[in-house]
């Protein structure tokens, strides 16, 4: 179990679903390609989220001594082992599925690599290289029908945006944080997330190959899931509302994920990918999400 508490198994759900959507408004080619970026998509941020404690082991000892690897459950060396295991299964996996699958799975190593060891030191730069984790997540999907790239690489610029700001208002967990700090932090979150869906609403209004109806439910389901928790941490601005809030809203991107598959896809893929929300929610109550 402890394994399972370094990796956060609800995060890792979560960046399946990117694939997953990605996959669906490509035209859905076939499962076992679907099964081999989805599971690319998860050994990747299982890395990226293992390196992370890796590099965050002296700052985690005196704000979360309760991590793994602060605890002395689990030794450096040895997450680190299993960090560069996973990065370079998700890699195999991810030129199995396809050369340009490949590709952007190697700047997905690249990124990740950068915001673990440099990036995430500075707030702007570890949130945009944060976001850009997750929009080259949803294009990994999208890859498996390259010439798809060329039309849908700006829907990854939406997880760009709303997991930046969710990044930005995480660095603000800790207790040395000001209640005015966390504010920030909390509205910069909200105002990401109310772009998304303001421009994905655009979007689907624009695009014929987007139905409306379909993106409407789902933005108001995310919308519907991530507004409680930021308007909480907005109003007791504390360690663990901001906590909470950055959790529903790393789960809710199962929900914009659906959100762009249903609408571009049908609603039994934007079904299908939001079940994975609910799944998503119990990991997180096991195994923390941040």
């Amino acid at each position: 179990m402890v394994w399972l508490a370094l990796l956060r198994p609800a995060n890792c759900l979560t960046a399946a679903a990117d694939a997953a959507a990605g996959w669906a408004v490509a035209g859905a080619h076939g499962f076992g390609p679907l099964a081999l970026v989805a599971w690319a998509s998860a050994c990747l941020y299982a890395g990226g989220i293992a390196l992370n404690d890796v590099c965050d082991a002296r700052r985690d000892a005196r704000h979360r001594p309760e991590r793994p690897i602060p605890s002395g459950a689990i030794s450096r060396r040895a997450a680190l082992a299993l960090a560069g295991a996973l990065l370079i299964a998700g890699l195999a996996l991810a030129l199995a599925a396809g050369s340009a699958a490949g590709l952007i799975a190697a700047g997905l190593v690249v990124t990740i690599v950068l915001y673990d060891a440099v990036l995430k030191r500075w707030a702007i730069a570890g949130a945009v290289s944060m976001g850009a984790c997750r929009g080259l997540n949803l294009l990994l999907g999208v890859s498996l029908a390259p010439a798809a790239l060329a039309v849908w690489w700006p829907a990854g610029l939406g997880h760009v945006v709303f997991i930046g700001g969710i990044t930005f208002m995480a660095r603000r967990e800790s207790g040395r944080s000001s209640n005015r700090s966390r504010r920030r932090g909390v509205e910069t979150a909200g105002l990401t997330a109310a772009a998304v869906c303001i421009t994905w609403f655009a979007l689907a209004l624009a695009r014929p190959e987007l139905a409306p109806v379909p993106m409407i439910v789902g933005l108001g389901a995310f919308g519907a899931w991530v507004a409680p928790g930021l308007a909480h941490a907005w109003r007791t601005p504390d360690g663990s509302t901001v906590r909470s809030a950055v959790s529903r809203g790393v789960i809710g991107i199962v929900l914009l994920d659906a959100a762009l598959a249903a609408s571009a896809a049908g609603w039994a893929y934007g079904l299908a990918i939001a079940a994975l929300a609910p799944i998503a929610v119990w990991l997180g109550r096991r195994h923390t999400v941040t």
